[in-house]
């Protein structure tokens, strides 16, 4: 098995440490990053993949361009106590945490977090650079851009879309296509003046 370099050092990279420990990953670094994310200089090794373990999207962003100018590899991390379609198609540098559900044809851009207890159901999509937070629930056939937070509990129904750069309150419930990059919460969620 490959040696895994985790970048980042806050709440959400101990998470992904403890799934990256489940799946029997004898080597594992960490490395925080500076103030700066573009100032990222990583000392890898040829045998070294490495997963970013930073919720903020933008600084996730930052990061994996960083490392990929520098031939770096992602790695996907999907906990064993996920339940994952053996059609579901996940992008490099996804981690996808303990008791996720991802159904058949749903897929996931790179870099992409799917939270604790997330589900995700069929033929739906999401983008790269997303955060699903715990408990969200993306019903089947929904659109999600790249970009998007959908905060924990929050619901997207079915066959919704949501425009890149949306963020999703906790709870809220998307009952119609969300073309607005902006932040929207409530039932139905709404946009936030």
């Amino acid at each position: 098995m490959a040696r895994l370099v985790v970048v980042g050092a806050g709440g959400h990279s101990r998470s992904v440490l403890e799934v990256a420990k489940s799946l029997g990953f004898e080597y594992i670094r960490q490395v925080k990053f500076p103030e700066n994310p573009s100032e990222l200089i990583p000392d890898l090794a040829s045998d070294e993949v490495y997963v970013i373990a930073v919720a903020d999207a933008a600084v996730r962003e930052i990061l994996a361009h960083r490392l990929a100018n520098l031939g770096a590899k992602a790695a996907t991390l999907i906990s064993p106590f996920a339940l994952v379609a053996s059609d579901a198609k996940i992008g490099p540098g996804c981690v996808v945490m303990p008791g996720a559900v991802i159904r058949c044809g749903a897929s996931f851009g790179n870099h992409t977090i799917v939270n604790t207890g997330a589900s995700i159901d069929h033929d739906s999509s999401v983008g790269e650079f997303c955060h699903i937070a715990p408990g969200a629930v993306i019903c089947g056939g929904a659109s999600i851009q790249d970009h998007v937070w959908i905060g924990a509990s929050a619901t997207v129904l079915d066959s919704i879309s949501v425009v890149s750069g949306a963020y999703i309150g906790a709870a809220s419930l998307v009952n119609r296509a969300i073309t607005v990059a902006s932040i929207f919460t409530g039932i139905p969620a709404r946009r936030r003046k």
